[in-house]
């Protein structure tokens, strides 16, 4: 039987591309709503990773109430899975409210397990998943999809986007394992309505070009040099961050300072581009289109928006 309103778990969903503002603009709803905010960013899970991932300052965590983000350290493989189990713990214990919880974050597979439900997939062990690292190292992307057509061609199009490294590591080790890629959310006929920022291109992109100088010149040198000291290597999902493999390399003497910043800001758009395609085809999103500066806009027509539709704001968890 079909949840009545009544037995939804009712949240307000913000995505859009990375770099908008959608941090600052949740942050503002949060504090006029007396919301917390749980974040789906897959890097934001990680500790001692906060200049690059663009965490909330310490200010805005007092705030504010936080959740989804130091969850583990930047050694752990973190997954969609560990990340959904985390989040049906706090709506489970009632550490956080329906109607008072605000999402934000632009990591898809994230807002979609929450927004569409997952099946539960079984546990890598870790000799596979290790196998399964190997063979990313030794031969990118191109030896996942070899390996994932070898073992499973069926997989293929479960994956979604094939560029992701992650996503493909995690359909060769079901592929070794046999088990079934979650595709839960591919069968709802009812999914919730998501409400997004998205501006001009152009706009986006000097966006993105300020984020990563801030970023560079915000203290990400001296972050990364520290994971480096105490930590010697990052988990194969954490080295996926924007930034922190470019950084890594500078310490090392592979790339100099402008390599860095033209990396960071190459692969910066190309995942605000995969972001936009992704929530146009897998979420149910409500786009209000931003300015510069117009935070205080933008927080008023979210809400007006999400007045108007609030019965269609929920999780499916």
């Amino acid at each position: 039987m079909r949840p009545t309103s009544a037995d939804r778990f009712h949240a307000l969903v913000l995505v859009g591309p990375t770099a908008i503002g959608k941090s600052l603009v949740a942050h503002r709803i949060a504090q006029l709503k007396d919301m917390d905010i749980l974040s789906a960013d897959s890097m934001a899970v990680y500790r001692g990773m906060d200049v690059g991932t663009d965490k909330p300052t310490p200010v805005m965590r007092r705030e504010v109430r936080y959740f989804g983000i130091d969850l583990v350290e930047p050694v752990e493989h973190f997954s969609v899975g560990r990340f959904y189990d985390y989040c049906r713990e706090l709506i489970v214990r009632g550490v956080v409210r329906s109607g008072r919880l605000l999402v934000v974050g632009g990591s898809g597979l994230y807002v979609k397990a929450l927004t569409n439900g997952i099946d539960p997939s079984p546990a890598t062990p870790e000799n596979i998943r290790r196998e399964v690292q190997q063979i990313f190292r030794n031969g990118g992307i191109p030896a996942l999809l070899a390996e994932l057509q070898q073992r499973a061609p069926e997989k293929l199009s479960e994956v979604g986007d094939l560029r992701n490294p992650r996503r493909l590591m995690r359909a060769v080790e079901l592929a070794r394992l046999n088990a079934a890629t979650p595709t839960s959310w591919r069968q709802r006929t009812d999914a919730p309505l998501v409400l997004g920022l998205k501006c001009d291109r152009h706009l986006m992109y000097k966006c993105i070009e300020e984020r990563v100088d801030r970023m560079l010149q915000g203290g990400l040198i001296n972050e990364v040099a520290a994971l480096k000291q105490r930590y010697g290597t990052l988990s194969d999902t954490a080295r996926q961050a924007i930034g922190y493999n470019e950084v890594w390399q500078y310490l090392e003497g592979r790339l100099t300072w402008d390599q860095v910043r033209d990396r960071m800001i190459r692969r910066t758009r190309e995942l605000a581009k995969r972001q936009m395609t992704w929530f146009r085809h897998q979420e149910r999103v409500r786009w209000v289109e931003i300015e510069r500066e117009e935070i205080e806009s933008a927080v008023e027509r979210i809400l007006a928006v999400w007045q108007e539709h609030e019965e269609e704001t929920y999780l499916a968890i």
